[in-house]
């Protein structure tokens, strides 16, 4: 009598293994098997999963305030998954707090452009001095 023994466990468990197997040979007249006694096969051909993972963050956004409190952002893009591998934890953008020069000065110096070009314009039309006292 002949009989194949169970296959034994896939080398991978992903993306191409083998396993093998035995056969029982037992002629009951003390003759040799004629068969060949081993086996192997290809097992868990399927695709390995591939985690997502994240690219490199790009860079920095200017701040976006050009006086007092603004922000700055980055972002990063998540690179697959595949094969039915885990998307990518964590966020994709970053933020952070950013802070430039005072806006006070800033307005106050358009401020003074602006009565600059009317007291320009008054003077050469009206003949007409006018003087702007600013508190420091």
């Amino acid at each position: 009598w002949n009989q194949w023994l169970p296959w034994t466990q896939c080398t991978l468990s992903c993306g191409g293994g083998t396993h093998f197997r035995l056969m029982v040979c037992a002629n009951s007249n003390g003759s040799e098997c004629t068969r060949d006694l081993f086996h192997t096969d290809e097992c868990n051909a399927h695709q390995c999963p591939i985690d997502g993972y994240w690219s490199s963050w790009q860079p920095w956004t200017p701040c976006s305030a050009t006086c007092g409190d603004g922000v700055r952002r980055r972002i990063r893009s998540c690179i697959g998954p595949l094969y039915g591998g885990r998307k990518c934890n964590e966020d994709d953008h970053e933020s952070l707090l950013c802070f430039e020069e005072n806006c006070e000065h800033m307005i106050a110096y358009i401020i003074m452009l602006t009565i600059e070009y009317n007291i320009a314009m008054y003077y050469n039309y009206a003949n007409v001095y006018v003087y702007v006292f600013f508190n420091s």
